[in-house]
């Protein structure tokens, strides 16, 4: 019976979360920001609850101090159980978490307890296996999960860990063998930036730094032109 209550408020307050652009700021003035980290601990495996108040603490990640004050109550261990228990196959609950994720990620000390949790690696393992699903979900997951590595590429243990969970080669194999279709376009575009701040920054093989052409000036001088 009370599990039966809490899953009907929840989703109530998920309704209203979802229409109150101000909700974050009142959950926080009547000190209850905790309260749904709390809930989603207890409740990161049950269906019919999990869903609402993913949709709740989607609204609280658009208040910063919201997210600072979750993030060091231990969120991101509980997202990373959420994500265990939801698995891979895109559904709805999954694109939610996943923009909670997008959010949250905005804070450099929320990507970096990110990389200290693991979750870089479980969120690699999308790629592994996306030539099993399609469809307009799927591709809104894809889009969401690059813009959470985009935003974990801000840290240089983001961007490491990306590398050692052979993100780089996962992502290339994804631009080589998805579809020629314009849906796809801006996750390439994502993926090429991913990769292009992973990489290591070199010099140019150039034997020299001078420009390849000079041309006079009218004063009988050269100048560079660029």
């Amino acid at each position: 019976m009370a599990d039966a209550i809490v899953q009907d408020v929840l989703w109530v307050l998920g309704q209203i979360a979802q229409k109150d652009h101000k909700f974050a700021m009142k959950v926080k003035l009547l000190n209850s920001t905790k309260l749904f980290h709390y809930l989603l601990k207890q409740y990161y495996n049950h269906d019919n609850a999990l869903q609402s108040l993913l949709m709740i603490i989607k609204n609280l990640a658009n208040n910063s101090s919201s997210v600072q004050a979750l993030v060091k109550d231990g969120i991101v261990a509980t997202f990373e159980k959420t994500l265990v228990y939801l698995g891979h196959t895109p559904h709805l609950k999954l694109k939610i978490l996943l923009e909670c994720f997008k959010q949250f990620t905005v804070s450099r000390l929320c990507c970096t307890k990110f990389v200290k949790v693991g979750l870089v690696h479980l969120l690699m393992q999308t790629f592994e296996k996306w030539e099993k699903f399609d469809g307009q979900l799927t591709l809104k997951i894809y889009n969401c999960t690059l813009n959470i590595l985009q935003h974990l590429c801000h840290i240089r243990s983001g961007r490491k860990t990306i590398k050692s969970n052979d993100g780089l080669q996962l992502l290339y194999t994804f631009c080589t063998n998805c579809p020629e279709d314009k849906s796809y376009d801006r996750l390439l575009f994502r993926v090429c930036g991913i990769i292009n701040q992973c990489l290591e920054k070199k010099e140019l093989p150039v034997p020299e730094m001078s420009p390849a052409r000079l041309y006079p000036r009218q004063s009988g001088t050269k100048e560079n032109i660029t």
